[in-house]
């Protein structure tokens, strides 16, 4: 065996260098993730019309309201408004809950209407949370080396996050063309 590793010292190296180059850079990700302290700060986010221009929630003063601007006239036939569905995700125990919006029949006048579900929270809407952690999607694409090759064969996975270096936590629901950031609960 020494003689074959003297004789193919080279080869040796070609094959071993790769491997020990692909595990350390992996043990180094590894590293990064399990130093990252888990998020301790729940997050508010809503899905569904997010380019509505009737409904939004928005956040004054730490307190969350839903905001209603009636559309002009010319723009009240073109479309079936609805309010966003807004939700607060604990990524501490898992737990999402959906939060009921105020009632909203006339939206002939522009109006907040405080949000009762969250009336017991005071929300930052800084993009970071205090912890470090911010609401990003996570685009995800599977996909091998005949894929890579010769194209075809991909599905795309997309989907919000709660990341802060190497960490993530997965948002349920939040997708990412219709969901949007609100606010952190502190």
């Amino acid at each position: 065996m020494k003689e074959f590793l003297k004789e193919n010292a080279v080869l040796v190296a070609g094959i071993a260098l790769p491997l020990v180059l692909t595990i350390i850079f992996f043990a180094l990700t590894q590293v990064e993730k399990v130093n990252t302290a888990p998020p301790q700060h729940s997050v508010v986010y809503t899905t569904g019309s997010t380019y509505n221009a009737v409904y939004k929630v928005i956040v004054k003063e730490g307190r969350a309201y839903l905001s209603v601007i009636p559309p002009k006239d010319e723009q009240r036939h073109h479309r079936n408004y609805q309010k966003p569905n807004l939700f607060i995700f604990n990524p501490t125990s898992g737990e999402q809950k959906q939060i009921e919006l105020p009632d909203t029949t006339d939206i002939q006048k522009k109006t907040e209407l405080r949000i009762e579900g969250l009336k017991d929270h005071t929300l930052n809407t800084q993009p970071q949370s205090p912890d470090g952690y911010r609401f990003t999607y996570n685009y995800r694409r599977n996909g091998n080396l005949m894929t890579e090759m010769f194209g075809g064969g991909y599905r795309s996975r997309t989907s919000y996050v709660l990341e802060n270096g190497g960490a993530e936590v997965k948002v349920p629901g939040a997708t990412r063309y219709n969901s949007q950031f609100v606010a952190w609960v502190e």
